[in-house]
């Protein structure tokens, strides 16, 4: 039996591909720094790798991400 969840095989870089430039833009559109704007979307990719199990469908990155 497989005990991963199934985001748990996610393809970091195709969620980075797919999610990253509304992301960016979100941050932007609080924070006018794009260097610090970009930091905060990298965070955001670190903290979603390291919570990864509160995340149990593949539609829920995109939302989680923004969240964060």
């Amino acid at each position: 039996m497989n005990s991963l969840n199934p985001i748990s095989r996610i393809d970091f870089d195709k969620a980075y591909e797919d999610h990253s430039r509304v992301v960016f833009r979100v941050v932007r559109s609080i924070i006018q720094d794009p260097g610090l704007a970009e930091d905060i979307v990298q965070d955001a990719y670190l903290r979603l790798f390291k919570s990864i199990e509160l995340i149990t469908e593949p539609e829920q990155v995109r939302p989680w991400l923004i969240r964060v």
